[in-house]
Protein backbone atom coordinates (compact mmCIF):
# COMPACT_ATOMS: atom_id res chain seq x y z
CA UNK A 1 0.00 0.00 0.00
CA UNK A 2 1.50 3.84 -0.82
CA UNK A 3 2.06 5.38 2.25
CA UNK A 4 -1.07 8.54 2.95
CA UNK A 5 1.73 10.25 4.61
CA UNK A 6 5.14 10.15 7.02
CA UNK A 7 4.44 10.27 10.56
CA UNK A 8 5.97 10.35 13.59
CA UNK A 9 4.29 8.93 17.17
CA UNK A 10 6.56 10.04 19.81
CA UNK A 11 4.97 8.40 23.32
CA UNK A 12 6.99 6.97 26.50
CA UNK A 13 4.69 4.01 26.75
CA UNK A 14 5.71 0.82 24.88
CA UNK A 15 1.78 -0.41 23.99
CA UNK A 16 0.82 2.68 22.47
CA UNK A 17 3.66 3.11 19.85
CA UNK A 18 3.21 -0.43 18.90
CA UNK A 19 -0.96 -0.63 19.04
CA UNK A 20 -1.27 3.07 17.54
CA UNK A 21 1.87 2.63 14.57
CA UNK A 22 0.07 -0.61 13.82
CA UNK A 23 -2.92 1.33 13.37
CA UNK A 24 -1.72 4.46 11.31
CA UNK A 25 -0.11 1.46 9.08
CA UNK A 26 -3.54 0.38 8.62
CA UNK A 27 -4.74 3.48 7.47
CA UNK A 28 -2.32 4.34 4.69
CA UNK A 29 0.38 6.33 6.99
CA UNK A 30 4.05 5.15 6.84
CA UNK A 31 5.05 5.48 11.15
CA UNK A 32 7.83 6.13 12.52
CA UNK A 33 7.99 5.89 16.97
CA UNK A 34 10.03 7.61 19.44
CA UNK A 35 9.92 7.35 23.25
CA UNK A 36 10.95 10.75 24.23
CA UNK A 37 11.31 14.14 23.05
CA UNK A 38 14.86 13.99 22.54
CA UNK A 39 14.68 11.01 20.50
CA UNK A 40 11.54 12.59 18.22
CA UNK A 41 13.87 15.90 17.81
CA UNK A 42 16.70 13.83 16.51
CA UNK A 43 14.30 11.52 13.72
CA UNK A 44 12.65 15.38 13.05
CA UNK A 45 16.00 16.37 11.95
CA UNK A 46 16.69 13.76 9.46
CA UNK A 47 13.47 13.62 8.10
CA UNK A 48 10.65 15.70 6.84
CA UNK A 49 7.45 14.26 8.51
CA UNK A 50 3.72 15.01 7.64
CA UNK A 51 2.23 15.03 10.92
CA UNK A 52 3.72 14.72 14.21
CA UNK A 53 1.79 12.95 17.32
CA UNK A 54 2.94 13.80 20.44
CA UNK A 55 2.15 12.60 24.06
CA UNK A 56 1.99 14.83 26.87
CA UNK A 57 3.32 13.12 29.89
CA UNK A 58 7.00 11.75 28.83
CA UNK A 59 10.63 12.92 29.33
CA UNK A 60 11.56 15.90 27.86
CA UNK A 61 8.36 17.16 27.14
CA UNK A 62 7.57 19.51 29.97
CA UNK A 63 5.41 22.57 29.10
CA UNK A 64 4.91 21.10 25.48
CA UNK A 65 8.58 21.27 25.04
CA UNK A 66 8.34 18.69 21.69
CA UNK A 67 6.22 20.73 20.10
CA UNK A 68 7.73 24.13 20.82
CA UNK A 69 11.42 22.44 19.23
CA UNK A 70 9.32 20.75 16.13
CA UNK A 71 7.59 23.54 14.95
CA UNK A 72 11.20 25.28 15.56
CA UNK A 73 12.99 22.69 13.22
CA UNK A 74 10.07 22.46 11.14
CA UNK A 75 7.87 24.70 10.19
CA UNK A 76 4.26 24.25 9.05
CA UNK A 77 4.52 20.74 10.70
CA UNK A 78 1.00 19.87 12.02
CA UNK A 79 0.73 18.27 15.32
CA UNK A 80 -1.88 16.11 17.41
CA UNK A 81 -1.64 15.64 20.95
CA UNK A 82 -3.15 12.49 22.15
CA UNK A 83 -2.98 12.21 25.71
CA UNK A 84 -4.08 10.26 28.69
CA UNK A 85 -4.25 12.98 31.43
CA UNK A 86 -6.14 15.54 29.42
CA UNK A 87 -5.59 19.31 31.73
CA UNK A 88 -7.11 22.20 30.99
CA UNK A 89 -3.62 24.05 31.14
CA UNK A 90 -2.22 21.81 28.56
CA UNK A 91 -5.03 22.13 26.72
CA UNK A 92 -5.28 26.18 26.68
CA UNK A 93 -1.14 25.73 25.81
CA UNK A 94 -1.58 23.51 23.25
CA UNK A 95 -3.97 25.81 21.70
CA UNK A 96 -1.48 28.90 22.24
CA UNK A 97 1.18 26.58 20.04
CA UNK A 98 -1.39 26.38 17.49
CA UNK A 99 -1.88 22.06 17.79
CA UNK A 100 -4.23 20.96 15.39
CA UNK A 101 -5.97 19.04 18.12
CA UNK A 102 -6.01 17.62 21.74
CA UNK A 103 -7.03 14.02 21.53
CA UNK A 104 -8.13 11.53 24.25
CA UNK A 105 -6.63 8.07 24.31
CA UNK A 106 -7.79 5.44 23.23
CA UNK A 107 -8.25 6.99 19.37
CA UNK A 108 -10.96 5.43 17.09
CA UNK A 109 -10.19 4.64 14.27
CA UNK A 110 -12.06 7.21 12.93
CA UNK A 111 -11.21 9.86 14.74
CA UNK A 112 -7.45 9.34 13.39
CA UNK A 113 -8.38 8.93 10.00
CA UNK A 114 -10.25 12.12 9.60
CA UNK A 115 -7.85 14.14 11.88
CA UNK A 116 -4.77 12.50 10.08
CA UNK A 117 -6.11 12.98 6.30
CA UNK A 118 -6.83 16.73 7.51
CA UNK A 119 -3.05 17.26 9.08
CA UNK A 120 -1.83 15.91 5.83
CA UNK A 121 -3.55 17.96 3.73
CA UNK A 122 -2.28 21.25 5.15
CA UNK A 123 0.84 20.05 5.99
CA UNK A 124 0.78 19.42 1.91
CA UNK A 125 -0.63 22.59 1.14
CA UNK A 126 1.64 24.26 2.79
CA UNK A 127 4.74 22.90 1.12
CA UNK A 128 3.02 23.84 -1.77
CA UNK A 129 2.70 27.76 -0.97
CA UNK A 130 6.61 27.56 0.04
CA UNK A 131 7.63 25.91 -3.15
CA UNK A 132 5.99 28.66 -4.97
CA UNK A 133 7.48 31.48 -3.08
CA UNK A 134 10.51 29.72 -4.09
CA UNK A 135 9.61 29.97 -7.53
CA UNK A 136 8.36 33.41 -7.88
CA UNK A 137 12.08 34.67 -6.15
CA UNK A 138 14.43 34.60 -8.92
CA UNK A 139 12.06 36.64 -11.08
CA UNK A 140 11.53 39.24 -8.59
CA UNK A 141 13.73 41.95 -10.56
CA UNK A 142 12.03 41.24 -13.81
CA UNK A 143 7.84 42.79 -13.16
CA UNK A 144 6.50 41.21 -16.35
CA UNK A 145 8.02 37.55 -15.99
CA UNK A 146 6.65 38.10 -12.48
CA UNK A 147 3.51 38.56 -13.40
CA UNK A 148 3.31 36.25 -15.96
CA UNK A 149 4.67 33.25 -15.09
CA UNK A 150 4.69 33.44 -11.69
CA UNK A 151 1.65 35.53 -10.22
CA UNK A 152 -1.06 33.01 -11.68
CA UNK A 153 0.72 29.68 -10.57
CA UNK A 154 0.56 31.59 -6.57
CA UNK A 155 -2.50 33.14 -6.71
CA UNK A 156 -4.23 29.88 -7.96
CA UNK A 157 -2.05 27.43 -5.39
CA UNK A 158 -3.95 30.01 -3.01
CA UNK A 159 -7.34 29.69 -4.12
CA UNK A 160 -6.95 25.55 -3.96
CA UNK A 161 -5.64 26.25 -0.89
CA UNK A 162 -8.46 27.39 -0.19
CA UNK A 163 -11.60 25.34 -1.34
CA UNK A 164 -9.41 22.19 0.74
CA UNK A 165 -9.38 24.22 3.93
CA UNK A 166 -13.12 24.24 3.07
CA UNK A 167 -13.68 20.46 2.60
CA UNK A 168 -11.58 20.08 5.70
CA UNK A 169 -13.67 22.22 7.59
CA UNK A 170 -16.61 19.98 6.30
CA UNK A 171 -15.15 17.24 7.38
CA UNK A 172 -14.16 18.29 11.19
CA UNK A 173 -17.74 18.75 11.52
CA UNK A 174 -18.36 15.44 11.60
CA UNK A 175 -15.96 14.01 14.17
CA UNK A 176 -17.24 12.23 17.41
CA UNK A 177 -19.41 14.33 19.46
CA UNK A 178 -17.52 14.99 23.17
CA UNK A 179 -14.25 14.91 21.29
CA UNK A 180 -11.63 17.56 23.00
CA UNK A 181 -10.48 19.46 19.87
CA UNK A 182 -7.87 22.37 19.44
CA UNK A 183 -9.57 25.73 18.23
CA UNK A 184 -6.55 25.10 15.66
CA UNK A 185 -8.70 22.53 13.96
CA UNK A 186 -11.28 24.79 12.64
CA UNK A 187 -10.72 25.99 9.06
CA UNK A 188 -11.21 28.79 7.69
CA UNK A 189 -15.22 29.63 7.73
CA UNK A 190 -17.25 29.21 4.22
CA UNK A 191 -17.72 32.48 4.14
CA UNK A 192 -14.50 34.00 4.46
CA UNK A 193 -13.16 31.72 1.74
CA UNK A 194 -15.75 33.20 -0.79
CA UNK A 195 -15.30 37.03 0.23
CA UNK A 196 -11.67 36.42 -0.39
CA UNK A 197 -11.88 34.84 -3.98
CA UNK A 198 -14.47 37.69 -4.87
CA UNK A 199 -12.06 39.99 -3.78
CA UNK A 200 -8.91 38.51 -5.21
CA UNK A 201 -11.20 39.08 -8.57
CA UNK A 202 -11.99 42.36 -8.12
CA UNK A 203 -8.73 43.13 -7.66
CA UNK A 204 -7.69 41.67 -11.19
CA UNK A 205 -10.49 43.15 -12.69
CA UNK A 206 -9.48 46.43 -11.16
CA UNK A 207 -5.49 46.44 -12.65
CA UNK A 208 -6.30 44.13 -16.06
CA UNK A 209 -5.53 47.70 -17.67
CA UNK A 210 -2.21 48.13 -16.15
CA UNK A 211 -0.84 44.50 -16.71
CA UNK A 212 -2.89 43.69 -20.04
CA UNK A 213 -1.91 40.14 -19.06
CA UNK A 214 -3.25 37.04 -20.68
CA UNK A 215 -1.92 34.94 -17.71
CA UNK A 216 -4.07 37.29 -15.30
CA UNK A 217 -7.29 37.40 -17.57
CA UNK A 218 -7.19 33.67 -17.83
CA UNK A 219 -6.53 33.02 -13.99
CA UNK A 220 -9.83 35.87 -13.39
CA UNK A 221 -11.34 33.80 -15.30
CA UNK A 222 -10.61 30.42 -13.40
CA UNK A 223 -11.32 31.87 -9.99
CA UNK A 224 -14.98 33.28 -11.27
CA UNK A 225 -15.85 29.86 -12.27
CA UNK A 226 -14.70 28.41 -8.93
CA UNK A 227 -16.85 30.78 -6.72
CA UNK A 228 -19.86 29.34 -9.21
CA UNK A 229 -18.83 26.57 -7.27
CA UNK A 230 -18.36 27.36 -3.65
CA UNK A 231 -20.57 30.08 -3.37
CA UNK A 232 -23.11 27.50 -3.81
CA UNK A 233 -25.56 26.47 -0.63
Amino acid sequence: MASGGLVLLADDDPVVRSTDSLRLARLGYECQTAPDADSAMALLADRDYDVLISDIDMPGNDELALVTRAQALRPGLPVLIVTGSPSFDTARAAVGLGVRAYLLKPVSMDVYAAEMEAAVHVRRLWRAVQDAGTRLAPLAGDEDALVDAGLEALLWSVASAATQLGAIQAQAGRLAPGQVRSEMAAAVPQTDLVDALRETVEVLHDTKNSFRSKALARLRHRLEQLLGVVGQD
